[in-house]
């Protein structure tokens, strides 16, 4: 664990330190939790349905910066995976758990985990085979991504229901931070909570519209003085939406991405 005189005495900190000492700061830690929203938050719950901060997942090839920074921000997290206590929600047990005990090929394709490893494969691939010369396989892909949640804490009493709005209110502060300490070079949103968390925190630079279906685009975003790319999307759970726009505009979106990137 750092502490603010870790950081001044070793200001080269890793992105998974910074994140560790960011969520400390804002007392959203896993292990340290001490958010002052937590009785707002968790009004209704019985003791053990309030599951606090699942840290985000931050691939090993993200963090290096090995093909450029997908990051996603989703909604809250569907259930208590990959575990209640706060050792199974770190950063690191994060990535230990998906990189090491998960295989893409074997998610239900259609939900949610299944199709961010899906869309993260259809952005990262043509830009793999540019810069490094190779395929990067789909059971990989999970290594160049990182992904975060919009509300941080959940109810399990919900099941895979979305979280209730007060949540994803107050943990909407959080967001920008944790999203400049991730410094993504492409940045997608999934759902209404998570659209809303990011629009208000980083200056839109312009936007383009696709042709033949205005209702999808993207935006140049300023964060921390870099252009990014950022795409609003509909979330799994949205079915109609989502399937809808994966089939019309994923095309496009991985091909302004490359565009973009590859400039």
């Amino acid at each position: 664990m750092f502490t603010d005189e870790d950081v001044l005495n070793h200001p080269a900190l890793g992105m998974l330190e910074e994140l560790d000492l960011y969520y400390r700061k804002q007392g959203i830690s896993a292990v340290s939790f001490n958010c002052e929203n937590r009785s707002e938050c968790s009004v209704g719950c019985k003791p053990n349905d309030f599951v606090t901060t699942r840290e985000a997942f931050v691939g090993s090839e993200y963090e290096k910066c090995t093909l450029p920074r997908l990051l996603f921000v989703s909604l809250d997290a569907g259930d208590e995976y990959p575990g209640r206590e706060p050792e199974q929600r770190t950063l690191q047990a994060m990535r230990t758990e998906e990189e090491v005990g998960c295989n893409p090929n074997r998610l239900p394709k259609g939900k949610h985990w299944y199709e961010t490893h899906a869309l993260a494969h259809q952005f990262l691939e043509p830009i793999a085979r540019a810069r490094l010369g190779r395929s990067v396989p789909f059971e990989e892909i999970h290594r160049y991504f990182a992904h975060t949640n919009s509300a941080k804490c959940k109810n399990l009493a919900m099941g895979t229901r979305e979280g209730i709005a007060v949540l994803f209110k107050n943990c909407r502060r959080f967001i920008a931070g944790e999203v400049e300490i991730l410094c993504p070079d492409i940045l997608v949103t999934q759902g209404r909570w998570a659209r809303e968390a990011v629009s208000a925190a980083f200056p839109v630079l312009r936007q383009e519209q696709m042709p033949d279906h205005p209702e999808y685009g993207y935006e140049i975003i300023d964060l921390a003085d870099r252009e990014v790319i950022k795409f609003n999307t509909a979330h799994q759970r949205a079915f109609g939406r989502f399937w809808r726009e994966k089939k019309v505009a994923y095309p496009w979106y991985a091909q302004a991405a490359v565009d973009f990137l590859l400039k």
